[in-house]
């Protein structure tokens, strides 16, 4: 919760660093977008062949304008020298819808196949509890997304599969072949440059997280049980393990060096409990001779800053915020952790501005939600999500007889002004413009697909003398040429409504050869209104 600046040369250097890894990435020689699209709508048809009849796959994950994913680093402040972590942003890729799907089928199997999987923090805890105590221990996977071995995986799979452990909506080997499809899609951009991801799963994909948990299944009850010395208690939430270890301390390097020789890619390393004590996720584990007792762990650069009082934000927000922070201390802290707990909030929230009636009411609210919890009463209600404008939270009462839940989001934030990971759009589906070369006119478009595919029929129209081609009528009537290299897109989007009403507005407002007037019909004070909220790119020389 604090700002970090990091010098762009070091940031630089060190993604060259993580994409050098010959292992993990290869680099390629120009924009595979095409490629990958045309080899996934291939694959796509294939497979769909092999389905039922009622379970098109063209239909359901055909791509049409894709984007290329993108590469960039978030670094890790709590780690030595700052090293990064590689994202790969997938939205809006090729294997994006495909890839959710495929991770919503397997969600609900983790934790279905080794007892070791955790949910969260207070299924770790009552796991914890009543056991009896011996030494600490933590360990870390090294870089487990970038490690995970897919075939073994995929093997894994195909066998909880014919054992009758996994109900699929396909055909078992076309799941595991639409899984591949996935993972050999991931190809990205940074920097300029292009690059292919040739093992491991990429951490940015939403199918990544589920491939890694499945793979750690795979690790616990296939390789693991091989050991001859096993701590008494293996517990792991992703890439995280707590374990106790009632053996010999002597015993332990030789089953850490036996257990990094379990799969070549996978090395974990091991800290040890320190004065009885040993950080596991939020958690701050105590060990005694009574037992294990818990308290709320934070990192040592917490830096104490959550949502200042007098920040633009609903109190409601802020409420939440403190509710969730008060909750956290109820579900982790033993008795007597808890009132050095409540006092650090409410120390915290002091310097922030917040009034003692305020962080006594949330903590009241807290105490109600933790003794007594209630069902969600907003299951099946409609949300409305506006950005957020002081006043607006009194529509509440208004639309809550309408079962209408409204939220609201932060559009002008520190992250939206001085963090931009993605690189500058350049062939995205959304309203473009064209110029003349000899007169100011222009032509206003939208469309779905990438530009430099509409500028194509654009051309091949004027070569064809389409008469119903706005663009060769001008060049007709006019002897203007067009300049196609003036050819920008504006207001990049994927949202066809949107596309529609800014072109209507633009034809409306700027002088254009368009020869209809757009979809949507806006008058002089709405359509300049769009413009002026649209955010317009490029459009220096729309005036």
């Amino acid at each position: 919760n604090s700002v970090v600046i990091l010098d762009r040369e070091d940031y630089l250097r060190k993604a060259d660093v993580l994409l050098s890894d010959s292992r993990t990435y290869t680099p390629l020689v120009s924009n595979p977008l095409d490629r990958i699209k045309r080899t996934f709508n291939k694959k796509l048809r294939t497979l769909s062949d092999l389905c039922p009849p009622d379970f098109d796959l063209v239909q359901r994950f055909r791509v049409i304008c894709p984007s290329l994913p993108y590469f960039y680093g978030l670094p890790k402040t709590h780690k030595p020298d700052i090293p990064l972590r590689p994202i790969i942003s997938s939205r809006g890729s090729v294997s994006y819808s495909l890839a959710s799907w495929l991770a919503k089928i397997l969600s609900p199997f983790l934790g279905t196949f080794s007892p070791a999987h955790l949910r969260h923090s207070q299924d770790f805890i009552e796991r914890v509890r009543s056991l009896p105590t011996c030494k600490m221990l933590s360990l870390d996977v090294e870089s487990l997304f970038t490690n995970v071995p897919l075939d073994d995986v995929l093997d894994f799979l195909r066998e909880k599969a014919h054992e009758g452990f996994l109900h699929l909506p396909v055909p078992t080997d076309v799941f595991l072949d639409l899984i591949r499809l996935c993972v050999d899609s991931n190809s990205f951009s940074f920097q300029g440059k292009y690059y292919s991801q040739t093992f491991g799963v990429a951490m940015g994909s939403p199918l990544s997280p589920v491939l890694a948990n499945l793979y750690m299944e795979y690790f616990e009850t296939v390789l693991l049980p091989t050991l001859d010395v096993q701590p008494s208690l293996w517990l792991r939430y992703v890439d995280d393990i707590f374990a106790l270890w009632p053996h010999d301390s002597s015993l332990f390097q030789p089953f850490l060096e036996a257990l990094n020789n379990l799969a070549p890619s996978i090395k974990f390393k091991a800290e040890w409990e320190s004065n009885s004590l040993l950080p596991f996720l939020d958690v701050h584990v105590h060990r005694s001779d009574t037992g294990f007792s818990f308290s709320v762990y934070r990192k040592p650069m917490h830096s104490g800053m959550y949502i200042h009082y007098f920040s633009y934000h609903a109190s409601p927000v802020k409420k939440s915020v403190l509710i969730s922070l008060f909750l956290r201390a109820l579900r982790i802290c033993d008795p007597q952790f808890l009132p050095a707990e409540i006092s650090t909030l409410h120390n915290s929230f002091s310097r922030l501005g917040y009034p003692s009636h305020f962080i006594d009411s949330a903590f009241s609210r807290a105490k109600r939600n933790f003794f007594s919890p209630k069902l969600s009463t907003h299951g099946n209600s409609s949300i409305l999500c506006l950005p957020y404008i002081s006043g607006l939270s009194n529509l509440n009462n208004s639309l809550r007889p309408l079962d209408i839940k409204l939220t609201f989001r932060q559009t002008n934030t520190l992250r939206t002004n001085l963090v931009h990971t993605s690189p500058p759009s350049t062939d995205v589906p959304g309203v473009y413009s064209i110029s003349c070369s000899s007169c100011p006119l222009q032509y206003f478009g939208e469309t779905g697909r990438a530009l430099s595919d509409r500028l194509r029929e654009h051309k091949n129209s004027v070569r064809l003398a389409d008469t119903n081609n706005a663009l060769f009528c001008h060049v007709r009537d006019h002897s203007h040429p067009i300049d196609w290299s003036s050819a920008k897109t504006v207001f990049p989007t994927s949202n066809s409504d949107s596309r529609r009403l800014v072109e209507s507005s633009l034809i409306h407002n700027f002088p254009c050869m368009n020869l209809s007037p757009g979809f949507v019909s806006v008058d002089a004070f709405l359509s300049h209104y769009i413009v002026k909220c649209s955010k317009l790119q490029n459009t220096r020389d729309l005036t």
